[in-house]
């Protein structure tokens, strides 16, 4: 997409998770400037999805690999983006528009990437993805009382998981009755913190506990919802 008055993004990196998520810290300072919120948020979730499948199934988070992000806004505020990587070609799955049955943590990266563009499509092997995202589409993509609060002071993506299971974990350990999680303070969900999540709800069911996610934006709202994530816990 190079019409006149396009802007354009390009950047890269090695296929390490911290690399990777710098890169897209980047782009999110890109769209900032040049799209509306629910774009922005729309078009970054996209381009981490992608991102994040690319540099773990293609390059194994190899440092000696590298993972390319190009992204063109045109002045219709359209949105395309094109992630590469010159690692091992995967096939993705043929059905990549519904999101698994169950609360399973794992497979709802391509089906966020396929359900927020207008088009979204893999070539070469699937070291190519290409995703546009038109206005109209990215601004439409845009829960007893809680004994225990958790309130994460970042992100929930695939570079900040782990910190955050290990903190949900212990504040599961050291409470009874429903957990309320604030996410007043976070920007960005990737399909990694939603597993989290997941995760998150499936023990605390085991306990005959309720999960609460309370505080957030309306983009992640629309996106769990999306998810059907509403379906298994409130969120407000």
């Amino acid at each position: 997409m190079l019409d006149a008055g396009s802007r354009a993004f390009h950047g890269s990196s090695d296929a390490r998770l911290g690399e990777v998520e710098a890169l897209c810290r980047r782009f999110r300072a890109f769209l900032a400037a040049e799209t509306g919120r629910g774009m922005a948020f729309s078009a970054e979730l996209v381009a981490r999805e992608a991102l994040i499948n690319a540099a773990e199934h293609g390059c194994g988070h190899d440092a000696g690999r590298t993972v390319v992000l190009d992204a063109y806004v045109d002045p219709l505020g359209t949105v395309e983006l094109l992630v590469e990587h010159d690692g091992a070609g995967f096939d993705p799955p043929k059905d990549r528009s519904r999101p698994p049955e169950g609360l399973t943590e794992r497979g709802r990266g391509l089906p966020i990437m396929q359900s927020l563009s207008a088009t979204c499509t893999w070539e070469r092997s699937g070291k190519l993805v290409r995703a546009v995202l038109s206005p109209k589409h990215g601004e439409e993509n845009p829960m007893e009382r809680a004994e225990s609060v958790y309130e994460p002071e970042d992100d929930l993506t695939a570079a900040t998981v782990e910190a955050a299971r290990a903190e949900l974990m212990a504040t599961i350990r050291k409470s009874s009755g429903t957990l309320r999680i604030d996410l007043s303070n976070v920007r960005m969900v990737d399909s990694k913190g939603i597993g989290l999540l997941i995760a998150t709800y499936n023990s605390l069911q085991a306990e005959a506990r309720s999960l609460e996610v309370t505080g957030a934006s309306d983009e992640i709202r629309s996106l769990f919802k999306l998810m059907r994530l509403d379906r298994h816990f409130t969120v407000a």
